[in-house]
């Protein structure tokens, strides 16, 4: 793992920086992909949500203040996601068309609960798994 500070620096990235990663993460996706279909075994990309994606949050998230950064750090990351996550979706579909991977989505994040921006709770965790299944089975 990164330090806090190596973290920290890290998050002042530029769209440079953000192309390097999405062209990082598209091809060790691709190269994933390519081996299990060698392999015989079928490959899915899914379409992550966060609470940023949620336009209506449940008490508890309001309460916890969701979405609110605490400090420097948590600013930049956020503000960063916010930038950046329609582009990010994007190569992430593209990539799915272009290599003929299925590309299966979560449920509508009105329909999740969060226990931090990026993390579900149990019950959110449990209709993530239906739905993906219903679209890979």
């Amino acid at each position: 793992m990164l330090s806090v500070d190596a973290r920290s620096s890290s998050t002042n990235g530029t769209d440079t920086a953000f192309a390097s990663f999405i062209h990082f993460t598209c091809l060790w996706t691709r190269s994933c992909g390519e081996l299990a279909r060698e392999a015989g075994v079928d490959f899915s990309v899914a379409e992550d949500v966060t609470f940023f994606e949620k336009s209506n949050p449940d008490a508890t998230e309001t309460g916890c203040e969701l979405g609110v950064p605490r400090g420097e750090l948590q600013t930049k990351r956020f503000t960063l996601h916010r930038r950046h996550f329609a582009a990010s979706f994007a190569a992430r579909r593209k990539l799915a068309e272009t290599c003929r991977f299925r590309l299966v989505s979560y449920p509508e994040p009105s329909a999740l609960s969060f226990i931090d921006e990026y993390h579900y709770r149990a019950e959110s965790q449990s209709l993530i798994a239906e739905r993906l299944t219903e679209q890979i089975a």
